[in-house]
């Protein structure tokens, strides 16, 4: 307990309980299990499907990482701030699509000082040639690169971590899911158990976005069971409306694992016919999200300094270009509001 830091009724529990070392994560054998386990001091569900027993051990290291000294945070943009001009949606396909090297030019006609290129670019296509430029061109004009990408399966990931420090990228945003493939919390956990070396060998920091699947919660539980300084959670202000769950109540959770801040405004409208609602992006400072109170909050309770990463949900207009247009439009005015929260 002294190495760790932890109290010792904390790791006494942990050893006699939950027969774990907190060090060397989870013993060959016994450390899993398929049906809901009952903590024998508090009578509670800790998992309720497949899950690691040194979460207690594990989530008392990463809360001995946070301070309670303000975090910092930089402005951004990302691949997912402009999807349009990017060609994310191939109704509305640009004749040049927007690449890492144009995001990066954005970023410089903006005046932020960090891009996230995330899998909408396609990252894993570029020849060694494109990677080296991306790299050279972000490093000469003082731009930070963050990497992204879709589906953790082992290969994938390991993949992009190495592709993100070529680019000299310190973050790399992932969603767990892809199409065709959604892991179980055991194989989610066993991926990320075997990615530290390499993340800490590269210095890069594992963000995980939470995504429509897992409730807030459950991320918490990911991230714990994982319980290394180097795997973080990219707090994104919308997506768990799926999962029927509030900007806020996302935030009370998460915030202490946030490495990466994904600012995302929205409105709730009644649809035209009344038989319904829809949930549309808006320009930031303009929709429902409480944008101070949320990078106040994170400034005070994540793990370490972050990034606030622009994105939208924006509806297209009739043609490309005029959906072109009013994206331009929406990262101009929403730039020039969050400057009032993020002045550097």
């Amino acid at each position: 307990s002294q190495k760790t830091g932890l109290s010792a009724s904390i790791f006494w529990r942990c050893q006699k309980d939950l027969r774990c070392n907190p060090w060397r994560g989870p013993r060959a054998s016994g450390d899993f299990t398929r049906k809901k386990l009952v903590h024998p001091s508090r009578g509670v569900n800790i998992f309720t499907q497949t899950y690691l027993l040194s979460n207690i051990a594990k989530e008392s290291i990463v809360q001995n990482m946070i301070s309670h000294v303000p975090r910092n945070t930089t402005l951004g943009i990302g691949s997912y701030c402009y999807p349009f001009a990017v060609g994310t949606n191939k109704r509305f396909l640009p004749d040049k699509p927007l690449g890492s090297i144009g995001l990066i030019d954005k970023a410089l006609y903006h005046k932020v000082k960090v891009v996230q290129l995330a899998d909408n670019l396609n990252l894993q296509n570029l020849t060694d040639e494109q990677i080296n430029e991306i790299a050279h061109y972000a490093g000469e004009h003082d731009v930070t690169v963050e990497t992204g990408l879709r589906g953790i399966s082992a290969e994938n990931l390991r993949r992009h971590i190495l592709l993100s420090e070529r680019m000299g990228a310190r973050l790399l945003r992932c969603v767990i899911d892809s199409i065709g493939y959604k892991p179980d919390f055991r194989e989610i956990n066993k991926v990320l158990t075997d990615a530290i070396p390499l993340l800490h060998k590269t210095g890069i920091t594992l963000g995980i976005e939470n995504h429509d699947r897992f409730l807030a919660k459950e991320f918490k539980q990911i991230i714990t069971a994982a319980g290394d300084q180097n795997i973080g959670i990219v707090l994104d202000t919308v997506n768990s409306f799926s999962n029927e769950e509030r900007s806020q109540e996302v935030l009370e959770i998460l915030a202490p694992y946030t490495v990466c801040f994904h600012v995302k405004d929205y409105a709730i409208r009644r649809r035209t016919d009344a038989q319904g609602l829809v949930v549309t992006g808006t320009i930031a400072g303009e929709g429902r999200l409480d944008i101070p109170y949320m990078l106040n909050t994170l400034k005070n309770q994540a793990v370490r300094d972050f990034s606030t990463i622009l994105e939208f949900w924006m509806e297209p207009e009739e043609t490309t270009g005029a959906t072109l247009i009013k994206e331009e439009q929406w990262v101009e005015k929403s730039i020039k509001y969050l400057r009032n929260f993020i002045p550097d």
